[in-house]
This record gives structure tokens, C-alpha cells and sequence, in this order.
């Protein structure tokens, strides 16, 4: 009777653990669906060019549907028993257009999910995306970075509170402005600050200035272009080969491939921790991997075989022309590799599909042409990922028990049960 005690009390122990443990959380709808209709509720504005000079307009309306979207998910959060907070930034910078400098204003959206952790305790990640565009360029890719926070936003309001969840650490959405043209193509050198910039040498750093730690800042930066065809990641000529040795050699591996999603940071110790931490974060969303945040698959989901391959930047790459196509984000200016800007450097990496090096839909490609279901479903994986990785920013150092030690210890229960049951 006791060993039935016993192993029932385990078992019962083990099932609970696992439960209640923060990586069990997830989505229980359709991640893909969501990413449909949030770029389908634009009416095509997606598909317009939203430079500051040349696409004023579409820049304009894109800026209104961002704040109409950020106070409808304040409110969402709200009723959830969540406190969210939006600000916005106003600056005015200077973009290179042609030959000619031209000074525009420009406006960061900010949404914070606050954390329960008073403010010397909280340890805020972030994650941006801007929502202009450059001139000539897949407007619908180069939006897909809002699509993913959007979604991201509302995914975790509505699933965490489902799963008896605490939000300990702040999420910091930000929707930034003005990211192109951020850098000469021969130089590199600045032409302005950039809304980055600003939210970073401004905003964040007063945000940051009674917290305890910040985590790191993820970029997310075209999202929206998976091509598993041979000899479709366009290399040639770019001083990969020689800039990015490794990853070079993995591309060739696989064909030249464009299935991949890129990572890309600095080699030392600000961004590793932080590379690495979202490197697993990929792996745990993975359909090959048992989903223990995933909650229930999503209806429509396949098993796309999509990659993460890592461009480490060392020191003495930032003077490669070379790399500039990876400079050309907003991790640049959390990263302040130019002294001149003045400002405080931040741990950043940037996700991406990498833009035109991949072919396919690669401009003035409008949104029925790029939500295709290997390209939604690609977008879907970082959308996981980051909410995989959201949800291990809250665990860390937190003394709980591991998934595996639940297991452990319901296995362990399960099998003195059966035991006494003559099972075995």
C-alpha cells in the first residue's frame, strides 16, 4: 500500500511540475492564420513603398495602422490582466536621397509589456522592426517585421494568462521609422541618425535607467522569403565567401539554398549570450523537436525544414564593404560600431531572410504573390522562436524544476505505480 502511495504521489507530482513549468506554454490557435489576416487588414498598404520622400503617403497611413493596432492590443492586454504601456517618439534626421541630404521627421511607435518584477528587478528584452521601406524594394517582406510583433503581441496575451503564466521580466515592442537610407554603399559611414538610433541613445536609456539588466534587442528585419531551391541564395560577388567564411561553407553545403533564416551578431560577450539564447529557442520550435512551449500545433502546420544560420561579425569587419548588406539594419545602432553617434551600446542581433539575396518575389512583389504557405509558415517559426525565447527570458536563474526533472520524477512515480499494479 505504501510503494501505491507512493508512486501515485509521484506521478501526481511529476504531471503537476510539468504543467505549471513556463516552457509548456504556447499557442493554441493558428500562428499562420494570424500572420494572414493582420497583413490582409491593411487593404494592400503592404504592397506600397514607404520610403520618407518618395512614398510619404503609405508611410503615413502605415504609421496610423500601427497605432490604431498598438492601443487595440493595450486594450487586449488589459483584459487579460496584463499592464501594457504605449509611447511614441518623435525626431527629426537626415536621409541621403540621391546625391541630396533631405531632413525628415520621423516617428518610433513603442508598446512595453510590463513585467510583475518591481524595476530594480526587471530584466526588459526588445524586439523592432521598422515599417518604412527603401525606394525600390518588396514592400510586403520589408513589412513583415511588424506582422511578426503584431502577432507576436497578441499571441502571448492571450495564450500566457490560458497557462497560469507570470510575465516576470518587461517585452518591449517597437515599431521604429526612418531606417533607410542608414548607410552609404561604399562607405558606410551614417547619414543621420536613424529611428534605432533614437530609440536607443534616447528612449531606451532612460527606460533602462532604474532597471535592473537588459537582456538584448532582437531585429527583425524581412522575414517573408523561404526558397528551398538550389543555387537560390544569390552569393556571388558579395564577400561572403571571405567575410563569412563558415557560414559560406554551410550555404555551399546545401546547395546555396535560400532556407534559412539568418542570425546575425557580434562575436563577443554582449551579443553571444544572447545569439545563443535564441539559437535555442529556434530548436525548441522546431515541428522535429517535441514542442514543450508550442502548446497545440497549429491546423496547417507542415514540417518545413527551415534552418538558422549564424554571420558572426568581428571586430575588424565593420571597415568591409562587404558586409554592409548585414550593416543595413537596425542592430547597427544598438550596436554604435561608429564612435561618432555617442551612445551606449546595447546587445543586439537581427533575424532575416536576408532580403535580396534570396530569389524569388524580391521587388515590388505584392502580398497575394508572397503569403504562400512555405513563406507564412516560415515567418510562423520566428514567431515561435522569439515567444520560446520571451518565455526562457523569464526562467532564468529561477530555481525551478526542469522539464526534465518533472519527467523524471513522473516516470519514476508511473513505474512504481505499475509496479504495484502487476504491470510488470
Amino acid at each position: 500500500m505504501k510503494c501505491y502511495v507512493l508512486g501515485l504521489l509521484l506521478t501526481v507530482l511529476g504531471t503537476s511540475l510539468a504543467a505549471s513549468d513556463p516552457l509548456m506554454v504556447g499557442g493554441s490557435y493558428s500562428t499562420t492564420d494570424n500572420i494572414k489576416r493582420i497583413f490582409k487588414d491593411r487593404d494592400g498598404n503592404f504592397d506600397k513603398i514607404r520610403h520618407p520622400t518618395t512614398g510619404a503617403k503609405a508611410r503615413a497611413d502605415m504609421l496610423t495602422f500601427i497605432q490604431n493596432k498598438v492601443e487595440m492590443l493595450q486594450l487586449l492586454a488589459k483584459q487579460k490582466g496584463f499592464h501594457a504601456a504605449n509611447y511614441t517618439q518623435q525626431f527629426t534626421t537626415d536621409i541621403q536621397v540621391s546625391y541630396d541630404h533631405k531632413t525628415v521627421n520621423g516617428t518610433n511607435v513603442i508598446l512595453v509589456l510590463h513585467g510583475t518584477a518591481n524595476n530594480t528587478e526587471d530584466e526588459p528584452v526588445m524586439l523592432l522592426a521598422n515599417y518604412d521601406t527603401a525606394r525600390n524594394t518588396n514592400a510586403v517582406n520589408e513589412g513583415s517585421g511588424v506582422v511578426a510583433l503584431l502577432t507576436l503581441f497578441e499571441s502571448l496575451v492571450q495564450d500566457l494568462p490560458a497557462k497560469n503564466f507570470e510575465l516576470k521580466s518587461s517585452v518591449i515592442f517597437a515599431f521604429t521609422d526612418v531606417a533607410h537610407k542608414k548607410y552609404d554603399e561604399e562607405t558606410g559611414t551614417p547619414r543621420g541618425e536613424t529611428g534605432a538610433h533614437k530609440l536607443g541613445s534616447e528612449w531606451l536609456r532612460i527606460f533602462m535607467s532604474d532597471r535592473k539588466h537588459f537582456r538584448g534587442a532582437v531585429v527583425l528585419d524581412n522575414l517573408l522569403n523561404y526558397n528551398s531551391t538550389g543555387r537560390s541564395q544569390l552569393v556571388q560577388d558579395t564577400g561572403i565567401d571571405k567575410s563569412f567564411s563558415t557560414s559560406y561553407t554551410k550555404l555551399a553545403e546545401n546547395a546555396f539554398s535560400g532556407d534559412f533564416v539568418a542570425l546575425v551578431h557580434r562575436n563577443d560577450d554582449m551579443d553571444n549570450p544572447l545569439a545563443n539564447a535564441i539559437e535555442e529557442a529556434w530548436n525548441r520550435s522546431s515541428h522535429h523537436h517535441k514542442d514543450k512551449t508550442g502548446g497545440q500545433q497549429d491546423s496547417n502546420s507542415t514540417q518545413l525544414d527551415a534552418k538558422l544560420l549564424r554571420f558572426t561579425f568581428n571586430k575588424n569587419m565593420f571597415v568591409s564593404p562587404s558586409v554592409n548588406h548585414f550593416l543595413n539594419s537596425e542592430q547597427s545602432a544598438l550596436w554604435n560600431e561608429h564612435a561618432s553617434i555617442g551612445q551606449t551600446q546595447y546587445p543586439a542581433i537581427t533575424l532575416t531572410d536576408t532580403r535580396n539575396l534570396r530569389a524569388g518575389c524580391r521587388q515590388m512583389c505584392n502580398v497575394s504573390a508572397m503569403l504562400t504557405d512555405e513563406n507564412l509558415q516560415f515567418m510562423a517559426r520566428t514567431v515561435k522562436t522569439l515567444k520560446h525565447f520571451i518565455i526562457q527570458n523569464q526562467t532564468v536563474d529561477s530555481g525551478a524544476f526542469s522539464s526534465l526533472q518533472s519527467s523524471v520524477i513522473f516516470l519514476v512515480g508511473s513505474a512504481i505505480f505499475a509496479i504495484y499494479n502487476g504491470r510488470y
